[in-house]
């Protein structure tokens, strides 16, 4: 059977609302949680994959170019999208983030 044409769909990775959640002061035992800094020396982040996550993009991916577009910083798109995608399955370094630092 052909695979359907690809689209392009972008997936916006932002802070709280779409497939993670990212906080300051969180304890460092948490089950599922990614802690990470952005810049060393400087403050830790906590970040927390949304349930279903990973399979949703793995959904997506068989029907659709995935892309993260976000108006953060770069460098925290990159980091996010390790988390979601560390195998670069789906986003190929598709990136466009609106800050650089």
């Amino acid at each position: 059977m052909p695979r359907p044409r690809v689209e392009t769909v972008a997936i916006p990775v932002v802070p709280r609302p779409t497939s993670s959640h990212t906080l300051y002061d969180v304890p460092s035992n948490l089950k599922g949680v990614f802690h990470f800094q952005m810049h060393n020396p400087g403050p830790w982040y906590h970040t927390k994959l949304r349930p279903g996550a990973i399979e949703f993009l793995q959904d997506l991916s068989e029907f659709f170019q995935l892309h993260i577009i976000t108006f953060g910083v770069r460098l925290y798109a990159h980091i996010i999208a390790r988390f979601l995608d560390p195998e670069d399955k789906f986003f190929h370094n598709r990136i466009m983030a609106s800050l650089r630092h």
